[in-house]
This record gives structure tokens, sequence and C-alpha cells, in this order.
């Protein structure tokens, strides 16, 4: 048993010295100086840019109360969107009420209702 040990550390011994070996007759490496690639200058024409905001939005639709989750007020676009509002004001929050509001996207936001974008109400109006 010890012959065997003895035999498999010699072997592992003479392999690693091996290898090392190998590395200490590498030639060194010469560094190359960087390549020089001739540029031309492009001038780049600016491009127009536009004020208006993606996240805001002018909407007409319907304030809708739904009782699921101990219930709360969706506003409905008419064109069928539904938008989970975070701030709409309680002179509002009538079921049916047609009305005209402003939105900014609340992005990164997860609610509990599950009915659309969460929403902040920039601006709102009942239509007549």
């Amino acid at each position: 048993m010890k012959r065997a040990f003895l035999a498999i550390s010699f072997t592992a011994l003479l392999i690693g010295l091996a290898g090392c070996d190998k590395k200490d007759r590498a030639e060194p490496q010469k560094e190359q100086p960087p390549a020089v690639t001739e540029q031309k200058a492009v001038k780049a024409e600016p491009k127009p840019v536009k004020q208006e905001k993606k996240d805001e939005q002018m909407i007409t639709g319907t304030v809708r109360y739904v009782s699921l989750e101990g219930g709360f007020y969706e506003l409905v676009a008419d064109n069928g969107e539904k938008y989970d509002p975070a701030n709409l004001p309680t002179e509002y929050k009538q079921d049916g009420l047609r009305v005209k509001f402003q939105i900014k996207e609340k992005s990164g936001m997860v609610g509990i209702h599950m009915r659309g974008k969460i929403v902040e109400v920039i601006q709102i109006e009942k239509l007549e």
C-alpha cells in the first residue's frame, strides 16, 4: 500500500514539475505597438428634439366602480383601455361618470387590482 502511494505521489510530482518546466522555457511575449488607424472626422447632423411627453396623454372615458378586492375605481377609456388611478379625486369617484382626463403612467409599479396600467391623474374634468 505504501509503495502504491509513493509511486502515485512521485508520478504527480514529476508531472507537476514537467508542467512548470515548460512555462519557464516559454519565450516572453513581445509587446506590439497599438495599430494606428486613420479616422475621418464625420460631422453629425443634429436631430430635432420632440417636445411632447410620451407618458402623458389626454383621454376621454368613464369612471367605473369594481367591487373586487374591497372595491376600487378604474378609468375605462373609450377605446377599452383600463387604467388604475393612484390618486383619483373623491368628487370623481362616481360609477358611470363620463370624464376627460390626462394621466401619467407609473412604470415599475405593481398593484393588487390588476385591472390595467397604474397611472397618476394629472388633470381630470367632467363631461356633460
